[in-house]
């Protein structure tokens, strides 16, 4: 893919008025929302009050949360992001106590690709920016998982074709 350049979004576009619309979201909304909405830096949260590193690109919430805050069904949420998984460009790990969104090449998203390196916040200093290996990590595992998946389907879909038809007890063949 050639490169065509970025934009900066400011975080502050959800709180505009086109952004509050009250209108469900579609698909491409969901996607800058979830853009807008993961770590710009690695942070500690407590889960069940233990400490947890939340880095940059991901996001702990829930698929509730999501689902309430785009006005979308639960299992439309499991289908965006399965859609997203098998696109490459994000996981949810869902546990039983909240799902671990992570945006594969966040880094190279946000224009850090460029150069390699990222400025800190008060943007005077560069620092090598280490979490490009750990999303590419998280990219190859991401991939891993969606070919195994597609595999499984695959062979899911093979065995219900060669499958009987089985209607009202009877074979049809």
């Amino acid at each position: 893919m050639k490169d065509n350049g970025f934009i900066t979004l400011d975080r502050s576009l959800v709180d505009s008025a086109i952004w509050n619309t009250g209108k469900p979201f579609d698909e491409r909304s969901a996607w800058i929302d979830l853009l807008l909405m993961v770590n710009h830096a690695d942070n500690e949260i407590l889960i069940d009050g233990k400490p947890k590193i939340i880095h940059e690109g991901q996001r702990w919430t829930s698929l509730s949360y999501l689902a309430h805050k785009w006005k979308w069904s639960r299992d439309r949420v499991k289908r965006f992001f399965r859609t997203l998984e098998m696109l490459g460009s994000a996981t949810a790990d869902t546990t039983s106590r909240g799902t671990l969104i992570t945006l594969t090449k966040y880094s190279f998203r946000q224009g850090q690709h460029r150069s390699g390196k990222s400025t800190d916040k008060a943007g005077d200093k560069s620092t090598d920016n280490t979490t490009d290996k750990a999303t590419d990590k998280a990219t190859d595992e991401s991939q891993t998982k969606n070919e195994q998946r597609m595999i499984k389907n695959e062979q899911r879909r093979k065995e219900e074709a060669a499958a009987p038809l089985i209607l009202h007890g009877r074979v049809i063949e």
